[in-house]
């Protein structure tokens, strides 16, 4: 009876993991732009702006990689 239910949650937990993972893309792209602009806002970089974009950048590579099979 167990083996019947994880069976059937299985296909949902793999659509879910699927989706939540699609969705990151766009929100880590939004955050490099978002980065990416803020800093272009003003003329110049600095270090901190350089910072918070390689570390978006950083955390989008990753989340690359963490995708569902």
């Amino acid at each position: 009876m167990i083996c019947n239910q994880q069976q059937r949650a299985n296909p949902f937990s793999r659509y879910l993991k699927k989706g939540i993972w699609l969705l990151g893309l766009p929100i880590w792209i939004f955050a490099i732009a978002d980065r990416s602009l803020a800093a272009l806002a003003d003329g110049y970089f600095s270090g901190l702006d350089v910072v918070q974009i390689l570390t978006a950048t950083f955390f989008c590579f990753c989340w690359l990689l963490l995708k569902p099979r």
